[in-house]
């Protein structure tokens, strides 16, 4: 006689495949709603912020993420570090993660321009 197998064990699985089958929903609309955000927003010389390292502009990713059309309950679910990655995998890592007193930002360095990170995003399939 084969052992029980409880039903918890199956809905939990169920519950990674439902999870997962929204990854694919959730990158195209991150993806979108930082394009939005680029096309919303100049990213003017004197907001540059000038670091001992670089020049870069400094997004703070809950402006992007106002930005997400989702369901709610799915947007609320997006972790901000996964956002980063997926936009830093979309933008191929022309982007860069930075946390800052506990909010999480996504640095645009000053050599990148805003055309050529929609160009690189809308060019790649998801």
């Amino acid at each position: 006689m084969p052992p029980h197998i409880s039903s918890r064990s199956y809905k939990k699985a169920g519950d990674v495949v439902l999870k997962n089958s929204f990854y694919p929903l959730e990158r195209e609309k991150v993806k979108q709603a930082f394009i939005l955000w680029l096309e919303q927003n100049p990213l003017l010389q004197q907001d540059l912020i000038k670091s001992y390292t670089s020049e870069f502009w400094r997004v703070c990713l809950t402006a992007i993420m106002d930005n997400i059309e989702l369901p709610e309950q799915l947007k609320k679910g997006l972790k901000k570090n996964a956002v980063v990655d997926v936009l830093r995998f979309q933008c191929n890592g022309r982007v860069v993660y930075e946390t800052r007193d506990g909010e999480v930002y996504l640095n645009i360095p000053h050599n990148v321009t805003k055309e050529e990170l929609i160009e690189i995003m809308t060019s790649k399939s998801s």
